[in-house]
């Protein structure tokens, strides 16, 4: 295992690739500023900041962010091995989300989602699970997510104007749309499980979108 203070990657030429395999701890900030970095198991204590132009892979290995995850370059995911675990999770304008696996994520804390790309998951296994108490789920960009939970003593209020949840919503928590908030429900009526689903503010929009008999809850 190998400890860092700050590590920030920095190549010569956006086509310059480093390879961080291994273990390592970062107690404070990672940050990589172009290029492409393919990383280990790592841990990160601080933020984890993916600029512009650069591109951060994730692959089989087990990832831990304790502050904020801010992409405004490039994430690939490209396997479903090893737990991925963030607390808030802003991809900015401009930024890309490749989850290019079933890889299920947990996040503690804010969602957020203003960028140019997002693939959720490259089928319907992916469980993206919030985890926060009085977060939110924001941006101003259309995302899909096919799987979303929300355990119990977690809650979230959706600002997002437009997301989607395609397969399953479950959970003990609780989901309130906000005033701003879309969000498309194109689950079975026996795959919204979710405990506590409030729609009751003004302007907020909910929409059911399966080909296919719902039940309004």
């Amino acid at each position: 295992v190998t400890d860092y203070y700050d590590l920030v990657v920095t190549n010569t030429g956006v086509a310059s690739t480093v390879d961080g395999g291994g273990t390592y701890t970062v107690n404070n900030n990672l940050t990589v500023n172009d290029g492409t970095f393919t990383h280990g198991n790592i841990t990160v204590g601080g933020n984890y900041t993916v600029a512009a132009g650069a591109v951060a892979n994730i692959t089989n290995v087990t990832t831990s962010v304790t502050g904020t995850t801010s992409v405004s370059g490039t994430v690939n995911i490209t396997s479903a091995a090893g737990t991925k675990t963030f607390n808030d999770l802003t991809v900015n304008t401009g930024g890309t989300w490749n989850n290019n696996s079933t890889e299920s994520f947990f996040i503690n804390g804010d969602l957020t989602y203003d960028g140019a790309s997002w693939t959720g998951c490259s089928s319907t296994a992916c469980i993206y699970n919030l985890q926060g108490a009085g977060n939110t789920i924001g941006g101003s960009s259309a995302f899909t997510v096919p799987q979303l939970a929300i355990p119990g003593g977690a809650s979230y209020t959706n600002n997002n104007t437009g997301l989607t949840v395609s397969t399953v919503f479950s959970g003990a928590g609780s989901f309130t749309n906000g005033a701003t908030g879309a969000v498309n429900i194109g689950t079975t009526s026996a795959n919204f499980t979710l405990s506590t689903f409030n729609a009751s503010t003004s302007g907020n929009t909910v929409a059911y979108t399966l080909a296919g008999a719902q039940n309004i809850r």
